[in-house]
């Protein structure tokens, strides 16, 4: 299934609003837990950006100090 903003912007919404029932696309789902709600906003979040939320990359670079 492929996820849109609106999927997004729908989870969004029920999670704020405290709804375990949301619909997405053509479908309409009840959720049992926040956290289930998290994860499938986190997968739709991917989906949509290309990336997970909150996350960033970040590059070390070290050096010894000798030339």
């Amino acid at each position: 299934m492929s996820y849109t903003q609106a999927d997004l912007d729908a989870i969004e919404k029920a999670i704020k609003g405290g709804e375990r029932r949301v619909r997405l696309q053509d479908k309409e789902v009840e959720y049992r837990t926040l956290a289930e709600m998290f994860a499938i906003r986190n997968k739709i979040a991917t989906d949509v950006a290309g990336k997970p939320l909150g996350m960033k990359r970040v590059n070390m670079v070290t050096d010894k100090g000798l030339l």
